[in-house]
């Protein structure tokens, strides 16, 4: 599942609800990236990633290489190693 893009299509209160978990909601879905857009029938699709594999959390990322120092990692997992923790709320 982590090297999947899922897009979901979503009534406006099943978005609102999925919308209030924020950056959260890939990990609540156990995938790298999901796009969530409003629609009038609820339809799901998935397509591989073009995005690197970060060497330390497996996701997959368009910020993987971005920091010269350490060009295996994406920027979530050099923070949580190097720099301030990230602060989940819901997962």
């Amino acid at each position: 599942s982590l090297q999947s893009t899922i897009t979901l299509t979503l009534n406006s209160a099943d978005l609102e609800i999925l919308t209030s978990l924020g950056q959260d909601l890939k990990f609540v879905f156990i995938i790298s990236e999901i796009k969530i857009q409003l629609g009038e029938v609820m339809s799901i699709s998935a397509q591989a990633t073009s995005a690197s594999k970060c060497d330390r959390c497996w996701h997959y990322s368009e910020d993987v290489g971005k920091i010269e120092t350490h060009p295996l990692l994406c920027v979530r997992c050099h923070g949580n190693l190097f720099n301030n923790r990230e602060i989940r709320e819901f997962a």
